[in-house]
C-alpha cells in the first residue's frame, strides 16, 4: 500500500502578513517622537552637542526673543508682568520650557530663571538645536 503523500505548494498565506505589517506600522506611528518646535515665534536656537531630553508635559513656555521680545505661551508680555503672570509651582515635577534666541540679551536669560527660581520651579527646560 502506498501512502500518498499530499501536494506541497508554495503558496504564502499573505494575509496574516499584512495584518503584522499594519500593526508595525500603528506601533511604530505611535512610538515615533516627531521633533517639533512648539512656538510658532521664529527663533535663532543655540546649538548643543546632546539630544533634548526635557519632558514634553510642560505647564509653560517662555520666549526670549533676540530684540528683547518676551513672550508667555506665544502671548507678548512685558518684563514686569512675569512675575504676576507664573504661578509658582505646586510640585517638583513641574516644569517650564524656555526657548532662547541665541543673540537675546542674557541679562534678560537671568532675569527669565531667576524668576522661575523664586517661583519654586526647579526643572527648566532650555530649547537648544543639535549639531549635526
Amino acid at each position: 500500500m502506498k501512502i500518498r503523500r499530499p501536494k506541497s505548494t508554495n503558496n504564502i498565506e499573505i494575509s496574516s502578513l499584512i495584518d503584522v505589517l499594519f500593526i508595525l506600522l500603528i506601533f511604530l506611528m505611535l512610538a515615533v517622537r516627531l521633533d517639533d518646535v512648539d512656538s510658532k515665534i521664529q527663533l535663532d536656537l543655540p546649538e548643543s552637542k546632546t539630544k533634548d531630553s526635557g519632558s514634553r508635559a510642560d505647564q509653560f513656555s517662555i520666549v526670549i526673543k533676540k530684540d528683547g521680545g518676551l513672550f508667555l505661551n506665544d502671548v507678548s508680555i512685558k518684563r514686569e508682568d512675569l512675575q504676576r503672570l507664573i504661578h509658582d509651582s505646586r510640585s517638583e515635577t513641574e516644569s517650564v520650557t524656555v526657548y532662547v534666541d541665541k543673540q537675546s540679551i542674557f541679562d534678560l536669560f537671568v532675569f527669565v530663571t531667576d524668576e522661575l527660581k523664586a517661583k519654586g520651579y526647579k526643572r527648566v527646560n532650555i530649547v537648544t538645536v543639535t549639531k549635526n
